[in-house]
């Protein structure tokens, strides 16, 4: 079904609020449980049948040119194309260098700083049932201070922050959606701009129809410290095998070892003295060191860091050459 799709995950963004994180790292290869959520969303396009993605960047380039063609390693059956912005051109400015690569093919969007249960099976079925314009996915509440997306009956009615239609329901742009040639052709041939702005609101203008897939599931943008926190300590209210499927792989694949009473994720390749306690909600990755009686809680132990001997952690990041005590960022 989904192989005349094609799919496009965004990777150029500077991640500025996720600092010190992405002083390392662009935002979609941070490290999220043995994968990075650039990964989750080329695995979510290639589990649905598309076999033609591409991939933007700028920030980090370099990084996403490797992770990317780790991914074609990976899945040597699938196209991958890295669409490199020496300038930043933003979420609707990235089609117009695919534009050709994407020639009359319907196209999946998804944001690679958004790691997410959504099912694309679902998105594509109700684009299609609604033969859409486009199809943007919802979360069933905004989130505060972002734009409102109004809809009725299954149809996007509006996009504002101050207009509330009536007999409509308000919903959150969940950062994955459809997008076809007619949908494409609406939108400026050049310049840096916005997919909302250039794109949803014309269309809605126009009276195109743009259709709306509402999803209640496991939701995280990883755009700040906490939210990345979250996103990754959230995992452990999901049953094993929504926990899985969210990851996409196997987490023996992932090479992260599961403990369902400790409530932790650790990555066999990371150093655990003696006496240490871990969890609840605790995430231990590649290449970090624990030492001896020391006791973790709901905390995140990202590549290569370190912690103390006898220490007592709680709620914090801690990286290779940097601590984060989320309670006071």
């Amino acid at each position: 079904m989904a192989s005349k799709y094609k799919g496009l995950v965004l990777a150029a963004g500077f991640g500025t609020r996720l600092r010190p994180l992405t002083n390392a790292f662009p935002k979609p290869l941070v490290p999220f449980a043995g994968t990075t959520p650039l990964a989750l969303a080329v695995s979510k396009l290639v589990s649905l049948g598309v076999e033609s993605i591409a991939v933007n960047s700028h920030y980090h380039s370099d990084q996403i040119y490797s992770a990317t063609s780790l991914s074609q390693k990976m899945f040597p059956d699938v196209a991958l194309k890295l669409s490199h912005e020496p300038e930043i051109l933003g979420t609707g400015g990235a089609l117009n260098p695919l534009r050709s690569w994407l020639g009359d093919s319907p196209l999946i969007i998804i944001n690679g700083d958004v790691v997410s249960s959504i099912s694309l099976t679902d998105l594509v079925e109700i684009h299609e049932s609604r033969r859409a314009c486009a199809t943007m996915a919802l979360l069933p509440k905004v989130i505060q201070g972002e734009t409102s997306v109004f809809h009725n009956n299954g149809l996007i009615k509006a996009i504002s922050k101050s207009e509330i239609p009536s007999n409509a329901s308000s919903g959150n742009f969940a950062c994955a959606q459809i997008i076809t040639k007619t949908f494409v052709d609406l939108l400026p041939h050049e310049g840096s701009f916005d997919i909302i702005s250039k794109g949803y609101l014309p269309a809605l203008a126009s009276s195109l129809t743009v259709a709306a897939y509402i999803h209640c599931g496991y939701w995280h943008d990883l755009g700040t410290p906490k939210s990345y926190l979250s996103a990754l300590l959230d995992l452990f209210n999901l049953p094993t095998d929504a926990l899985e499927k969210t990851l996409q792989l196997n987490l023996r694949s992932n090479q992260m070892n599961l403990d369902l009473s400790k409530q932790s994720l650790v990555h066999q390749r990371a150093r655990i003295g003696a006496q240490v306690v871990l969890g609840p909600r605790v995430i231990v990755e590649a290449d970090s060191v624990l030492g001896d009686r020391c006791h973790i809680t709901e905390s995140i132990i990202l590549p290569g860091a370190q912690v103390s001997a006898g220490e007592t952690i709680h709620r914090m990041i801690i990286g290779k050459d940097f601590r984060l005590d989320t309670a006071s960022v």
